[in-house]
């Protein structure tokens, strides 16, 4: 008599697999696929104890970790090591920013997690510690939650995690910051000072206060990005500071902040007056490393970005004696583009953003700005 077994039992979801009895062996039996679509099967001798390794199975091989031993389960930190090195597209700062807060603050407390082990409630803890107990930056924390919802939500689309853990996990609050926007007067004392102090120093910081220049973008400039006979100007690369490496060029920001502008005629003066001065002082040194750089020190080598930021808080210091970030000059001019009249699309142009949405988060009103606004207000009323 042939062997005979019950009807299997409806399948609870799709893939989920099936279960059923087999009279013949006294045992229940089930059965799936598992992530190669290869079908497996599993016995047990009560129904209870076949769902139970039925559904252990079905998360297993969710995870990725399906017929692996608890030794072979990567863990947190190994897996984000292994997630990082197939990060080949992105810029080497962004690579080291993601490398700092894996190795500074993900592994020290949840490295050795294995990825099945892992709970939305443990990330939530180690921001806490993080802000608390290390003293670290809000932004710095929301950060590292960056980087983990980025490799985790990826092992999700990869199957090696069943559910995208990081969507249950809450984001560090960063409270907002408040830019300040560096006055009229102090705009011309600053460049007044500047002017003191030397042509590369004057058309540095006037390309910074009054076109917007990133920082890098100003210290990665080119005079073969320059038309001194039109006042084009174009924005090709930026200049980054690499621990242990120095000043290392590469490609901007984003592909919106490639650009170019056409520079007011006082500026374009002044990098004619550069050129000449550079071109004499190559000619006098011992020594010239030639990066074609239009901020360059008395070597011609790149400008060290601390350097460049003390040479801002000098000049601030001894004009007017206020303390502003380098960046904040490039919040100050986008405001009084806008203040000035000229078009929003423009102004993101200039400023290299890809969303004017951006560009208007760089915006200030200023006391000048509230009065213009009831001087235009009160001419309605005749």
């Amino acid at each position: 008599m042939g062997m005979s077994t019950a009807r299997p039992k409806a399948k609870r979801i799709d893939h989920s697999g099936s279960a059923y009895f087999v009279p013949s062996e006294n045992r229940w039996r089930a059965q799936f696929r598992d992530a190669t679509g290869k079908l497996r099967h599993l016995s047990a001798k009560t129904e209870q104890e076949v769902i139970a390794r039925l559904d252990r199975a079905i998360s297993e091989r969710d995870k990725g970790v399906l017929g692996l031993a608890p030794t072979q389960i990567p863990t947190l930190g190994e897996y984000l090591d292994s997630w990082l090195l197939g990060k080949y597209d992105l810029k080497p700062k962004t690579v080291l920013r993601y490398r700092v807060a894996i190795d500074r603050s993900i592994k020290p407390h949840l490295g050795q997690v294995r990825l099945d082990q892992l709970r939305a409630p443990m990330f939530e803890a180690l921001y806490g510690r993080l802000l608390h107990d290390n003293g670290l930056a809000a932004s710095t924390v929301k950060h590292v939650h960056a980087t983990l919802a980025s490799a985790l939500n990826q092992a999700f689309n990869h199957g090696i995690l069943p559910t995208p853990l990081m969507n249950k996990v809450k984001a560090p609050k960063v409270p907002e910051v408040s830019r300040e926007i560096i006055d009229a007067a102090t705009i011309k004392r600053l460049l007044d000072e500047a002017k003191d102090r030397g042509t590369r120093v004057y058309v540095r910081w006037r390309l910074a206060i009054l076109w917007a220049l990133r920082q890098g973008e100003a210290l990665g400039l080119r005079w073969c990005d320059i038309d001194l006979d039109t006042g084009v100007i174009h924005i090709r690369q930026q200049m980054q500071y690499f621990s242990g490496e120095g000043m290392k060029a590469g490609p901007p920001k984003a592909d919106s902040s490639v650009r170019r502008f056409n520079a007011d005629a006082q500026t374009l003066a002044a990098l004619r007056t550069l050129r000449r001065e550079q071109v004499e002082q190559k000619i006098a040194a011992s020594q010239w490393e030639d990066h074609d750089l239009v901020f360059c020190t008395d070597n011609g080598r790149p400008i060290d970005s601390a350097n460049d930021r003390r040479q801002f808080k000098r000049l601030l210091k001894a004009c007017a004696g206020a303390d502003f970030r380098v960046h904040d000059a490039r919040h100050t001019a986008i405001t009084n583009m806008v203040m000035d009249g000229i078009p929003v699309p423009t102004i993101q142009r200039i400023a290299g953003h890809s969303d004017f949405r951006t560009t208007m988060t760089y915006v200030h009103l200023t006391d000048e700005a509230y009065e213009a606004a009831a001087t235009s207000v009160g001419r309605r009323s005749g």
